[in-house]
């Protein structure tokens, strides 16, 4: 496949760009100042600093014109999620980033729809939304796969046409899922090579990187992954930088593509990619010219 440039058009400002899309760095230094006053990093210490929930929900798909489903799944029906059908043979699986919940993404959920016609599965992690828990590395993973057991239950879903779609941090939990359970297709957009690859970045005399037990190590587990990839950052982006992008990129096997969306930063390679970006997504998920 290879690497393409998308467009030049110029990143619109969201008014969903709220202040908890907080840098990593920002992140790190708290991290490290916490565990220099407390001679060590404790886990639950540590994940307040990586995970930033919000649990009220201030939107849902019916404000943006989706029909959509409330779903409950997983151990008691601990987690939340929406089901919105589609016209086309194929669903997108989402895994979000690390902030907010399901309800900021009602937006680019309406946008996906419109532009591809896919069923659309989005949910929580345990500790987001409606989602009961804490959020923890290994919960996400148990999360991903809890929503995944709850797709292959729908009798409407072919379970071979299941798209793995992972944002920021969500990339990092939907390449560990598609390393155990194989994707129609995966995509990896704003995404890193891993927590402690961004905190040596960002504080390169430090040691943060080797205080982090958190990890989401994608470099280590896209190469096992054996399904078409799409990798897409943004240039200008200020949390991520392109190069994690080149790097996940050269680390996967093919069939890969890597899309570098011009302008965009970390939370809008969609809007700025415009209908370019949503060209691509269509060929790669396979559904030009299907009905």
């Amino acid at each position: 496949m290879g690497e393409a440039v998308v467009g030049a058009v110029q990143p619109r400002r969201s008014g969903n760009h709220r202040a908890w899309y907080a840098t990593l760095a920002t992140v790190t230094a708290l991290v490290l100042a916490g565990s220099l006053l407390m001679g060590g990093i404790g886990l639950p210490f540590e994940e307040r600093f990586i995970y930033f929930p919000a649990r009220a929900l201030v939107a849902t798909p019916a404000d943006v014109g989706l029909p959509f489903e409330e779903v409950r799944f997983g151990e008691d029906g601990r987690l939340h999620g929406w089901f919105i059908s589609g016209s086309r043979d194929v669903t997108i699986l989402w895994f979000h980033g690390n902030a907010g919940n399901i309800s900021h993404r009602v937006e680019l959920l309406a946008r996906l729809h419109r532009a591809l016609g896919v069923n659309l599965f989005i949910f929580d992690y345990q500790g987001y939304g409606l989602s009961g828990g804490r959020p923890t590395e290994r919960g996400t993973y148990a999360d991903a796969r809890a929503a995944l057991a709850y797709l292959r239950t729908r009798p409407e879903i072919d379970p071979r046409r299941i798209v793995y779609f992972g944002k920021s941090l969500g990339g990092a939990v939907a390449v560990e899922l598609a390393t155990a359970e194989i994707p129609y297709r995966l995509i990896v957009q704003s995404s890193f090579t891993g927590i402690r690859d961004l905190a040596r970045l960002h504080y390169p005399f430090l040691p943060v990187h080797g205080l982090l037990r958190t990890e989401y190590p994608s470099i280590e587990r896209i190469g096992s992954v054996q399904a078409p990839i799409l990798v897409a950052h943004g240039d200008a982006d200020d949390v991520v930088p392109v190069d994690h992008a080149r790097r996940l990129y050269e680390a996967a096997a093919e069939p890969k593509r890597l899309e570098v969306v011009r302008g965009a930063r970390h939370p809008n390679v969609l809007s700025a990619g415009g209908d370019c970006y949503l060209a691509l997504l269509r060929a790669f998920l396979g559904l030009d010219g299907r009905s």
